[in-house]
């Protein structure tokens, strides 16, 4: 950013304490695509010879709704507040234990809302399929990262689906890290995934 010294502009995240949290009774469950769902679509990759996208989320807490409840904090000291005034939260932000659940509960309606369908025993795994009950479309949820695999030409569809109300990042493919899982992919001379790897 040329308005800012050598380019870069500051950013800051805001952080609540959330082990100071007093409604401890809020939902805090934040659920995760289960492991055989995941090594399911990865086969499913390969025997289809669609490619693996990684994409992570940008600011996922802050792209929910309003928060359910009503939640005050004191602000950071970098604030320079005066010790006398507390911040009403809007949005969950990390740190809030009820934060992820709420991110979650939004995408899950994203993803229904664009015709995603759950994975039988798995909240967290969607298939997309099309006209013809065709599968054309798959993805994972861990929190803020998304694996998905299609077919290379459905991808600019999907990748559109998933920002008509999200905010991503640069979606990653051959090699990267999901869910602390290091992913290698090779391809033939056609572009179709010949092999998949868990590093």
């Amino acid at each position: 950013d040329p308005d800012f010294p050598d380019g870069y502009k500051p950013t800051a995240r805001l952080c609540a304490h959330g082990f100071r949290d007093q409604h401890w009774w809020a939902e805090r469950s934040s659920p995760t695509a289960r492991r055989d769902s995941r090594r399911l679509l990865q086969h499913w990759s390969v025997q289809m010879g669609w490619p693996l996208w990684c994409i992570d989320a940008v600011r996922a807490f802050l792209q929910t709704r309003e928060l359910a409840r009503e939640v005050h904090m004191i602000p950071p000291l970098e604030a320079c507040e005066p010790a006398w005034i507390l911040w009403r939260l809007l949005k969950p932000v990390y740190g809030l234990g009820d934060a992820p659940k709420a991110w979650c509960k939004e995408v899950i309606k994203t993803l229904e809302l664009h015709g995603g369908q759950q994975l039988l025993g798995d909240q967290c795994t969607y298939l997309f399929f099309d006209g013809q009950g065709k599968l054309w479309a798959w993805l994972s949820l861990h929190v803020d990262d998304f694996l998905c695999s299609c077919s290379r030409d459905l991808w600019t569809k999907l990748h559109a689906l998933l920002c008509d109300q999200l905010r991503f990042g640069d979606a990653l493919e051959g090699e990267f890290t999901y869910a602390g899982i290091e992913f290698f992919s090779e391809y033939d001379v056609c572009g179709r995934l010949t092999l998949l790897r868990e590093l």
